[in-house]
């Protein structure tokens, strides 16, 4: 029975070990440099169909696969991958291998790709509670799938949602905490802010209408209202030199302000 198991293993030891240590994406890629293109996009689909795949495994199917349908003059669906490229990695560079077109391509992708994927988290405030939402900003190619997003008053527990959403039924909150992340392809985490560990702060404000304020005093309206009260001021004392001028004096009299 020994002799057997060990016949298993040292047969795993070889080809068949290696290739089950390998990724699909790094299968996907060795499939393509051999030329054997419809092995590589089985595999491309097997990353992203399962729930293990990284960041950088990603940029390189997507820069891998476009390529490839370059090759096979598939010309939209190269132009999807190269959006999707540039929105996820906007400075990546493909390579000495890229072909001039596929490079001038992914130019025109990266300029309108601009900033590039991003992750928008607000919070409005109510007589019910607090809502905080994250929505994913810059994802023109559709890149996103689901995002993660945990919040948590102070000194209070995270409650986490999938649908980037998630409600506390509290109030008078200064601020809470939060985690987001944006998943994508293979559920692969595509932008991330904070973490559960080193969750990030946003401020509130009573009447919060999306956004992160400083909770402090409104410095718009201060303004309004000094400038008010000078306009005021100086409103009586013309009212008052006009009154005075009035009274048939051959000379202005001083104003007589009675203050409250």
């Amino acid at each position: 029975m020994w002799a057997c198991a060990f016949a298993v293993v040292a047969g795993l030891s070889g080809p068949a070990a290696e290739a089950a240590a390998q990724s699909a994406v790094d299968r996907g890629v060795a499939s393509y440099e051999a030329g054997e293109f419809e092995a590589a996009l089985q595999a491309f689909a097997e990353a992203e169909e399962g729930d293990s795949l990284r960041r950088d495994e990603l940029v390189r199917l997507l820069s891998t696969r476009a390529l490839l349908y370059f090759a096979e003059d598939r010309s939209e669906a190269m132009l999807r991958d190269l959006r999707a490229l540039a929105s996820l990695e906007p400075q990546y560079d493909l390579g000495p291998r890229a072909p001039p077109a596929v490079r001038e391509a992914f130019d025109r992708a990266r300029a309108r790709a601009a900033e590039g994927l991003r992750l928008d988290v607000r919070a409005r405030s109510s007589d019910d509670g607090v809502q905080v939402t994250a929505r994913p900003a810059g994802d023109g190619a559709g890149l996103v799938r689901s995002i993660e997003l945990s919040v948590r008053p102070p000194e209070g527990s995270w409650q986490r949602s999938r649908s980037g959403e998630v409600t506390l039924a509290v109030t008078g909150l200064d601020w809470v905490e939060y985690a987001a992340a944006a998943l994508g392809p293979g559920q692969a985490v595509l932008v991330r802010r904070g973490t559960e560990t080193l969750p990030q702060r946003l401020v509130l404000r009573p009447s919060d209408a999306g956004g992160s304020g400083d909770g402090g005093p409104d410095l718009g309206l201060l303004l309004g209202l000094g400038l008010g009260g000078a306009a005021l001021v100086a409103a009586v004392v013309v009212v008052a030199v006009v009154v005075a001028a009035g009274s048939g004096g051959d000379r202005l009299a001083p104003p007589q302000i009675e203050w409250p």
